[in-house]
């Protein structure tokens, strides 16, 4: 089992319950979070450039602690949720994401800056940088120097698979034997990449890198040892 994880959970009260079901389950490292629709009573199971993110975080001492995250603190705009919406064609989505993992979108935009943070969670939690800050400058490294997508393509099904591949315009997601939040292995999910699941691409390609040695799993975990 993972020692180290990550979750998004769908309101706020269940960040501490679940934080310590992690502990007691065995992990060592672990961060949960809520982030929240300034104005709006609304939330989501991301860190959120829209608003404040209350997060807990389970460190190796078996103690944790809460804190909140504000985007203008970290030096993000406060985004209006319409920016993160989906296409409602998910051929175009995908085309999107692509273009985004590439590094081609707008670097002060919703998307890219909601990627940049939700990785730079997974970066602390592994502890491959100090402060989320960092974390935020490591992703976007990553991002702009081809290193993400990259690891997305070298975790693809071969090209001769009849199984379709995002960057072909198409907005299956194949697990690759992993688990995922929001299926099990080896099975497709029909839905555009949340911004907690394309940071775990983020994530990933820093392993070829400085920052993320080990890389995450499907469910935002990273492997031990």
């Amino acid at each position: 089992m993972p020692r180290i994880g990550v979750r998004g959970v769908y309101a706020r009260k269940m960040i501490v319950p679940v934080i310590r079901v992690m502990k007691a389950i065995g992990y060592a490292r672990a961060i949960v979070f809520h982030g929240a629709v300034d104005g709006t009573g609304k939330g989501m199971d991301e860190a959120s450039v829209c608003g404040p993110t209350w997060c807990a975080e389970l460190t190796e001492t078996g103690e944790f602690h809460e804190y909140q995250l504000q985007p203008a603190k970290l030096g993000l705009a406060v985004h209006d949720p319409a920016d993160l919406a989906p296409e409602n064609d998910l051929k175009r989505e995908s085309k999107r994401f692509v273009a985004l993992i590439q590094g081609r979108e707008n670097g002060t935009g919703a998307r890219r800056q909601a990627l940049e943070l939700n990785a730079a969670l997974i970066l602390k939690v592994a502890g491959k940088v100090d402060t989320i800050p960092e974390g935020m400058a490591c992703a976007a490294r990553t991002i702009d120097d081809g290193k993400a997508f990259t690891t997305l393509e070298a975790g693809s099904p071969p090209k001769t698979d009849s199984r379709p591949m995002a960057w072909h315009g198409c907005a299956d997601y194949w697990t690759k034997g992993e688990d995922h939040d929001h299926g099990t292995a080896g099975h497709q999910i029909r839905r555009p990449l949340s911004a907690h699941q394309s940071g775990r691409i983020y994530a990933r390609g820093t392993g070829q890198g400085q920052c993320f040695s080990h890389g995450a799993t499907g469910n935002g975990e990273s492997p031990s040892g």
